[in-house]
């Protein structure tokens, strides 16, 4: 059996406050800016409900940074391809 990481290695950095989150949705009208799937639709290539998450368009270790116009919403599959 294998032992569980430490507390402190499961935290996750928010680095995005949850005010620039909610504008990215709301300019991006709750729409995945790759797919155009919304929450709750069943993404085809999954089967699964869709769930969104702020991406950046540059990543921050490429010199991207926090701010909206550097912000969309993917659903997760699609973010988690972008990273």
């Amino acid at each position: 059996m294998t032992e569980r990481p430490p507390e402190a290695a499961l935290k996750f950095e928010h680095s995005i406050s949850a005010k620039l989150r909610a504008e990215v949705f709301d300019r991006n009208g709750f729409t995945c800016q790759m797919c155009g799937l919304s929450p709750g639709d069943i993404d085809p290539t999954t089967g699964r409900k869709v769930r969104l998450h702020v991406g950046h368009i540059k990543d921050k270790n490429l010199g991207g940074k926090d701010e909206l116009s550097n912000l969309r919403a993917l659903d997760v599959a699609r973010n988690s391809v972008e990273s």
